[in-house]
């Protein structure tokens, strides 16, 4: 199986709030403040996205083999100009990068 790991940072923004994980557009789990979330997955393309009520963040779309691991980190912009992005660019509230990509251990 394929490993997908997501880090997400302290941020004041959505302090004790988790966001939601979407893997290919399905409900795959929750990650909260400081955690970090190890999905398990099929060798192919894929895409993950995260939300947190009806703001989401960018997709992004990655290819995996079976003996590899996908790492990608979060987080949300920052609380100075949050209000504008819930309201006016809820699309762009969170955001979502890959940052490595490595055999599985």
């Amino acid at each position: 199986m394929a490993t997908i790991k997501i880090k997400r940072g302290w941020q004041y923004n959505n302090l004790v709030r988790p966001y939601t994980v979407l893997l290919d557009g399905e409900w795959a789990g929750k990650i909260m403040n400081e955690d970090q979330i190890e999905l398990q997955t099929t060798a192919g393309a894929h895409s993950v996205q995260l939300k947190i009520d009806w703001c989401r963040s960018n997709i992004v779309s990655f290819s995996i083999a079976a003996d590899q691991a996908v790492t990608f980190e979060c987080g949300s912009v920052n609380v100075l100009v949050a209000l504008f992005y819930v309201v006016f660019r809820p699309s762009h509230y969170l955001w979502l990068r890959q940052i490595s990509i490595s055999n599985a251990m």
